[in-house]
C-alpha cells in the first residue's frame, strides 16, 4: 500500500495563501489535513469541502423543502440543484488539487449519508477539508 501514497501528501503547509477564481471572484482557500489513526490508516484519504452557500455564489437557490416523491417538479428541481452543487465542489477540488483523482460520495464519511465528500483514489490514511471562504470585498460586491 506505501507505492500508492503520494510523495506530497495533501497538507495544510502546501497550501498557505492560496485563492480561486469561482465566477469571477477570487475567494480564499484553507486546507487542514490529518494522519489517520492506526484504525483508519487502510481507508483511502477522504477530502471534504466547506463553501460559502451556493445561493451567494451563484445566486440560485435552493428549491423549497419537500418530501422527496410527493411533488415530481420538486423533485426535479432537488436534483438539478444537488448536481449544481456536486459540479460546484468538483471545479474547486479541481483548481485546488489538479494532480489528484477524486471521486464523490454521498456515504464518504459515514454509511447513513451524512457526510458526503470526495475519496482520493491514490492516496490512504488521511483526512483533508478544505474550506473556501467569502472575504468581506467579495461579499460587498455581491451585496450590491
Amino acid at each position: 500500500m506505501e507505492n500508492l501514497q503520494y510523495v506530497n501528501p495533501i497538507t495544510k503547509a502546501n497550501f498557505k495563501n492560496q485563492t480561486i477564481d469561482i465566477l469571477g471572484s477570487v475567494y480564499q482557500f484553507k486546507i487542514k489535513s490529518r494522519r489517520n489513526d492506526s484504525s483508519e490508516i487502510r481507508l483511502k484519504t477522504r477530502v471534504y469541502v466547506t463553501r460559502p452557500d451556493i445561493s451567494i455564489l451563484t445566486g440560485i437557490s435552493a428549491p423549497d423543502y419537500s418530501i422527496q416523491g410527493e411533488d415530481p417538479l420538486s423533485d426535479i428541481l432537488w436534483k438539478k440543484f444537488n448536481e449544481m452543487e456536486i459540479s460546484l465542489e468538483a471545479y474547486i477540488l479541481e483548481n485546488i488539487l489538479p494532480d489528484r483523482v477524486l471521486k464523490f460520495s454521498r456515504k464518504a464519511g459515514c454509511s447513513c449519508g451524512c457526510s458526503p465528500g470526495w475519496i482520493d483514489q491514490n492516496e490512504y490514511g488521511r483526512t483533508v477539508w478544505v474550506s473556501v471562504e467569502i472575504t468581506e470585498q467579495n461579499l460587498q460586491s455581491r451585496l450590491s
